[in-house]
């Protein structure tokens, strides 16, 4: 485009030139002048007129278009990037983000604590001594598991744990080489394993820190449950039937038409479907001495009715004694007939109370 630039400060001639004031150049014809004013420079420039500012140049526009292109496509591909800190091991997709995090209180402490755990990683390794250190080594007859105590004998031991620290050895009963279990936790201790974590909590990096934490804890105790392993337990234990000459069959006798078992005390053992009716006292029922003709009777009762009502008795829930069956239907009875009688009692206090007070007087007129 072949344009003449003016001045800033000076008028546009009237020598026949088109002249555009906003960017002070002028143009031969008229038609450069309209294809002037479409470009982005003039519309650039009408900008800064509004805004007061002075006109730029063809040249000096070009530089600016050139660096906002640039600064572009840079922003565009800084768009891909990820930018982490290992510190706080986190990730973000903007350079903003990125560096109000680095910025941040949090990740500055997570910096200072990362290096004071540096400084304490060179102390402790400084301090350290070329020969390794040997393991203590725990005599689990005498040494007391949880601190230094030394007793004089196993038994002596067991009972200083147990008074001192509460620990107890379960199931003594079945327990049949005690020595052997405490041994087993001793070298639990030794390997640094609290009893009653059991490696199910944090790691501990020596027999000092993981007694501090049991005795701190309350975990002067074994891990008598599924954590443990059933196969090192039964080392130690025998939990096999102690009398094995008796059969359960010698001391109990089946009564199947009551669903009872009568051991040889004298105790019932009943089914568990009929729990609600042993927890319902009843009163005690005097019964005659022949079963059998009481038996008939209600036979004998049951045939006069018709088949429809025989056949609803017979469906009806009971525990197997129709004496106890027959209480439990007069107490249900009683307790339907007393809440009758009460609600009547209700009732009745409820309109003698109406009668007797008088809510609403009669105002004599003045």
């Amino acid at each position: 485009m072949s344009a003449i630039e003016l001045p800033q400060h000076s008028k546009p001639s009237t020598n026949g030139l088109f002249t555009c004031l906003a960017c002070h150049v002028a143009f031969p014809t008229s038609e450069r002048q309209r294809d002037h004013y479409r470009t982005d420079w003039h519309k650039y420039n009408l900008k800064r007129k509004v805004a007061e500012l002075a006109p730029v140049s063809a040249q000096q526009f070009a530089e600016k278009l050139m660096a906002s292109q640039q600064k572009g496509q840079e922003e565009q591909e800084k768009m891909g990037l990820i930018y982490e800190c290992p510190t706080c091991k986190k990730s973000y997709y903007s350079e903003n983000a990125f560096n109000n995090h680095i910025q941040s209180k949090k990740h500055k402490e997570m910096e200072l604590q990362m290096q004071q755990e540096d400084d304490d990683d060179h102390v402790e390794s400084s301090d350290q001594p070329s020969t390794p250190r040997k393991q203590v080594l725990l005599d689990s007859t005498v040494d007391c598991l949880f601190c230094m105590h030394t007793a004089i004998d196993f038994n002596d031991n067991l009972e200083h744990m147990r008074v001192s620290h509460g620990f107890f050895l379960p199931d003594t009963e079945y327990l049949e080489d005690p020595q052997g279990l405490v041994r087993y936790l001793a070298t639990k201790v030794q390997n640094a394993v609290c009893l009653y974590c059991n490696g199910r909590g944090k790691e501990w990096k020596s027999i000092e820190a993981v007694r501090a934490h049991m005795v701190d804890s309350g975990h002067c105790k074994m891990a008598y449950d599924e954590s443990e392993d059933p196969e090192e337990l039964l080392k130690y234990y025998n939990f096999g039937v102690t009398d094995t000459t008796s059969t359960p069959e010698e001391h109990a006798v089946v009564d199947g038409s009551k669903n009872e078992l009568v051991l040889d005390n004298g105790l019932r053992i009943g089914h568990r479907r009929f729990l609600k009716h042993y927890k319902k006292h009843h009163q005690a029922i005097t019964t005659d001495d022949h079963p059998s003709e009481e038996h008939d009777d209600d036979t004998a009762s049951l045939a006069s009715l018709p088949r429809r009502e025989r056949r609803h008795q017979r469906l009806a829930i009971t525990d197997g004694n129709d004496q106890q069956q027959q209480q439990i239907a007069r107490t249900i009875e009683g307790k339907k007939a007393a809440s009758a009688r009460q609600y009547a009692e209700q009732r009745m206090a409820v309109k003698h109370n109406l009668n007797a007070t008088k809510r609403a007087r009669e105002q004599n007129p003045i």
